[in-house]
Parts: C-alpha cells; structure tokens; sequence
C-alpha cells in the first residue's frame, strides 16, 4: 500500500467518525460558544486549558478566539494557560492549577480540554476554578480515563475540529454571519 491509499483511508476513517460526532457535540459546542461570547462582552476573562496533547487543541481555540476565522474583526481576549512540554504531568497540572487560582475571578470561565486527563486531573482543575468562583466547561471527549493513554488519532481530529467549531461559533455569534463571499 503506498502512502497516498493509508493517507486517503486515514481522511476517510476521520470525516466519518466526526460526521457521527456532530449530533453529539452540537449541544455543547453551542452552550461553551455562548459563554464564551457572554464573558467576553461582561469583560470577565476566558480561559482556555489544555496540557500535552489537549494544549494543541487549546492553541488552536486561544488562536481563533485572538486572530477570528475567515474575516478581519477585533480580538476576544482570552488567557491560554496551555503547555505542550511541561517537564511532568504532575507539575503541569500544578502548573495550571495555580494559574487559575492567580489570575481567576468571579464569573470568569475556564474551558478545559481534557481528553487525556485523569479524573483526579479533572478534580484539581474544577477545584482551582471553584475556589475562584469561576465556571469551568469541559470540551466533550469520548470519555475521560482513569489512566494516562494514547491519544487515538480519531480523538484528536475529534477534538481539534470541536476546537475549531467553538471558535467558528464564537465568530458567529459575536460578529454576526461568515459571508462566503471574497
């Protein structure tokens, strides 16, 4: 099999997989949009988290929220607190952790990418967020796991299409409609 017929089915076995994954991420697409653009205009903060392999997927939202998609408008704001190489798992999410107890306020949000994190992971964050009284959004995954596994490429299609939908969502519903139109 050469290259191009693994690239071709490895395409094909994705635009499946999100295909199905739409009736499922809608929902909550739309709700972390909507928050997003909501904190954003009351001038409280956005936080966007995500370690290791879920940081590429915070980096491409903290980027669509700063840069916009498929048109010049302003920047939303927006605090990455995302590493792709912390030394360890347990200082980035310490890492983390703190960053969110430093900078968070009152009715901030957090979205959180959380795909490879643990549960007890998932605890420390809601933790963080909760001792600021901020509201913490978790990007649906497949499911989050009790141990550290490897990331499935389908996952992290999965997740990096949901990050671009948030921030094509954000767009629309900030800025209006994305003509088509050049």
């Amino acid at each position: 099999m050469n290259s191009y017929q693994q690239i071709t089915r490895l395409f094909q076995q994705h635009l499946e997989t999100l295909s199905l994954s739409v009736d499922e991420l809608a929902d909550a697409i739309e709700v972390i949009a909507t928050a997003i653009v909501q904190t954003s205009f009351a001038e409280k903060k956005v936080f966007v988290v995500g370690l290791g392999f879920d940081g590429i997927s915070a980096q491409s939202l903290i980027h669509s929220l700063e840069a916009g998609l498929e048109r010049d408008r302003p920047a939303l704001p927006c605090i990455g607190v995302s590493d792709l190489h912390h030394g360890s798992r347990g200082s980035a999410i310490q890492w983390a952790c703190n960053r969110l107890r430093a900078l968070g306020q009152p009715a901030d949000i957090v979205v959180v990418f959380g795909q490879q994190l643990t549960t007890e992971d998932r605890d420390l964050i809601a933790k963080a967020a909760t001792q600021r009284d901020m509201t913490a959004l978790w990007v649906p995954n497949e499911g989050g796991t009790d141990s550290i596994m490897t990331m499935t490429t389908a996952a992290q299609a999965q997740q990096q299409m949901t990050a671009l939908a948030i921030g094509y969502l954000v767009d629309v519903l900030a800025f209006g409609p994305i003509s088509n139109e050049a």
